[in-house]
This record gives structure tokens, sequence and C-alpha cells, in this order.
């Protein structure tokens, strides 16, 4: 089968010059099309953090990509099929079913002859910890693929692997590099990360201890689910106009949801405009902060380490600092320490010279952004 004006050395190089800028994704998978015979390519993947499929593809229309990930996928007998077979096999759907059969089942009466889909030939790119990634070729006419064009799909399947696993670990790379999940890390509070259709990319600690419990809050196959169908629409709704998806203004907020016997969690929604995260195509997708709250989680006193840590207080200045942020006076504190209102009173100007502050106000707001971090390393101090 003729690659047009392509030949296959030369779509190879172009692949990993995608990799580096995926800006170039949208041209090369109408070439990949036609390398295997047809005029459409699609990328199907499932991370593994909600093992749905989802489709990511160029020139569809979103409504029918729509369809299919919400309801034709989970009865589409291609996809599952290249999914369970090795990397790099190039399975087409008259491998499946006959070809028959197949004009008789929903999906192809439905789904994909109304979308000009009458022929498929599916490839496993990646199958891992972190995500499954399916391409197929499609094509309109009905006519079996030719063993040449599976051939040529065969030979470029490995190299799309290549180039899509370099992309995500350059865009891994960066993500890493702003220190944003690490600093969420040390958060006591809940802290998510997710994009605009409520998909998690990160969770700490707290949040995935929330997660776990499903108790107001819980990760189902559509994303985030809350305990009621009224809290699940809201809050995809604000994370909707948070990263963008509702076409407007980024926008923020919060939200309550509701549990079973305990106090409702309570969740800000905080459009992030740095970093944001690739899809499979190379395609930004703006992410969002979920900072949740339990007000059933007992504290920890973890603001006087953090002083000692971050402004090299001693353990009698911090102990000063937090009393004075609670709102005792200097003779109250200093009857609770048992020392002297002079002594508190030198110890307090010390804290305020090492943090950079001249006020108990200042002091008081200090401590309590410190209150919602996790005890610090061993070390840091």
């Amino acid at each position: 089968m003729p690659l047009g004006r392509d030949t296959l050395p030369d779509l190879i190089g172009d692949l990993y010059e995608a990799s580096l800028e995926p800006a170039l994704w949208p041209g090369l998978v109408g070439r990949i099309a036609v390398s295997g015979g047809g005029n459409g390519t699609i990328f199907f993947t499932a991370p593994s953090l909600t093992r749905r499929l989802e489709m990511a593809v160029m020139g569809v229309d979103p409504a029918a990509a729509h369809a299919y990930t919400d309801h034709f996928g989970s009865i589409d007998p291609l996809v599952p099929a290249v999914m369970a077979a090795a990397p790099g096999t190039v399975l087409c759907d008259r491998m499946v079913l006959p070809k028959e059969e197949m004009q008789r089942t929903t999906i192809y009466s439905e789904w994909a002859a109304p979308n000009g889909i009458r022929e498929a030939a599916g490839v496993l790119l990646q199958r891992d910890r972190s995500m499954t990634i399916v391409m197929t070729v499609t094509r309109p006419e009905l006519r079996p693929f030719e063993k040449q064009e599976l051939r040529n799909l065969t030979l470029l399947a490995p190299h799309v692997a290549r180039a899509l696993r370099v992309q995500r670990r350059l865009a891994e790379a960066q993500h890493r590099g702003n220190g944003l999940t690490a600093a969420l890390q040390h958060l006591r509070i809940g802290a998510l990360l997710v994009t605009g259709d409520a998909r998690p990319v990160f969770a700490n600690q707290s949040a995935e201890a929330i997660l776990a419990r499903g108790d107001g809050l819980r990760l189902g196959r559509e994303g985030l689910c809350a305990a009621t169908v009224s809290d699940t629409t809201t809050l995809r709704r604000r994370i909707g106009g948070a990263g963008g998806v509702l076409g407007e203004a980024l926008t923020g907020g919060s939200v309550r949801l509701q549990r079973t016997d305990r106090a409702p969690l309570g969740l800000a929604i905080v459009p992030v405009a740095a970093p944001t995260i690739l899809d499979v195509l190379g395609r930004s997708r703006p992410l969002v902060l979920l900072l949740i709250t339990d007000p059933d989680r007992a504290p920890e006193p973890n603001s006087a380490e953090w002083l000692r840590a971050i402004y090299d207080l001693t353990p009698r200045e911090a102990r000063v600092a937090l009393e004075i942020a609670g709102g005792h006076g200097v003779a109250a504190a200093a009857e609770r320490l048992g020392v002297k209102p002079s002594t508190v009173i030198t110890h307090l100007r010390q804290v305020f010279a090492k943090a950079g502050i001249g006020h108990q106000a200042e002091l008081a707001a200090l401590v309590e952004r410190l209150a919602t971090l996790e005890r610090p390393e061993e070390g840091s101090a």
C-alpha cells in the first residue's frame, strides 16, 4: 500500500519530533491513518486510576466521542480485544468478528457507520501500571485491510508507543520540576489535582485517605463523585468552571459535600494556570486544585515544628510564638509556660526578628498557615 508522499522513515522521524513538539500531533494522526489505508486515527486511553476508556481523537464530532466514552465503549468488541493482545499486535475488526456479525452489532449500526467508520484496525501501544493506550485506524469504505496496510501499522506501532512515552516522561519531568506536587504532599488537608472533567491526576496522602473512605467523596468510573446526585452535579459544574470545560472564564468556588453521619466535607476549588497536563495527542488540559477540609479530623500540633524548621526558632521561642498567636497576652503566656513576662518578651522579639514580622496578628496568620502542613521531615530543621 503506498504511503502517499510519505515514507516510513520520514513518518517515524516525525513521530519522535512530535514527542518534543506536541503541536505536531494533529498533522501526524492523518499521516498514520494513510499509512494504514485509512482516513482517521483514534487513540483510546484507559488511565489506571479510573480504568475508564476514553477517546483522544482529532476530527471526530465531540458529541460522537462523548457517546462512545459514555456508552458505546462498553459494548465495543474491537478495543477490548486489542487491549488483551500483546503490545504491537495489529487486529482488525474482521479478526474479532465476521463482518456480517459485526454489522449487526449496536455499536456498528448506531455509532460507527453513522460516523463514517466501516472498517477499523487497532494495535496496543502501552499497557502498564499508569496507562493503557490503543491506536486504531479507521476508514469509511467497506473493504478489508490489505496485508501491507496492516504491516505498515505493525512497523509504526513501536515508534508511536516510544514517541508517546518520551512525550509523557518529558511532561512529567516538567510537572515535577515546578514543585507543586511536592508542596501539596506537605499539606495536612486533602489536596487533589484534577482535570476539568473531574478526573484526578494527583492526590496527596490526606486526599487518598478521604477517597479510600468513600464517605462524601469517592472516585467512580466517571471521575469524582459525591454522596448524592445533586452534590455530584454541583461539584462537577464547579470543577468544569475552574477547568475551562464550560467554555467560560476560569472561575473557582467552594462546595460542601454531605456525609452519612458526620459533618460535611468542605472543598475549595481553585483554577491552576500552570501546570497543565498533556493528553495522548499532546493537547494541553487545564488542571484544577481541590483543597479538602475534614472538620472531624483532629488537629495536629505541627506549627511549632514548622516554625523551628523554617525560621530556626528554638523550642522555647516556638512555644512562645504559639501562645501569643493563640491570643494569650504576655502575662498569660508567661504563667502558662512557667517563666517571667520579661522572658516571654525577649523570646517574642527573637520570633519577630527571625520571621520578619512585627505584630501579633501577623504571627497568628503565619501559625494558621503552617497548621495546614504535615510534620516536617527529620533533618529539615
